[in-house]
């Protein structure tokens, strides 16, 4: 969905369930194996995508993830570490 296509109306709905977490340097966010219940925007930072301890890649401010749990009802395939201090919604 391209946001010029989304109304005011669907904009203010988005934003009203929107929550800003606030996580410090190398504090977890994600556990590999948790129940997945949230999709994350990074506003702010940068984060490691781990798989057992090794590290994938890194996503940084206008990147997202989680989505992949809430899409399968399934549980988290990666953990997520804050590598600097992170906002997210």
């Amino acid at each position: 969905m391209k946001l010029e296509n989304v109304t005011s109306a669907q904009k203010d709905a988005i934003a009203s369930v929107m929550i800003s977490q606030k996580y410090k340097e190398n504090q977890d966010i994600v556990v590999k194996g948790d129940i997945g219940s949230s999709y994350y925007i990074i506003q702010e930072g940068t984060v490691s995508v781990l798989n057992d301890e090794k590290e994938v890649r890194r996503l940084t401010k206008g990147e997202a993830f989680g989505e992949q749990a809430l899409y399968f009802n399934s549980t988290r395939t990666m953990s997520i570490k804050a590598v600097t201090e992170v906002i997210l919604y």
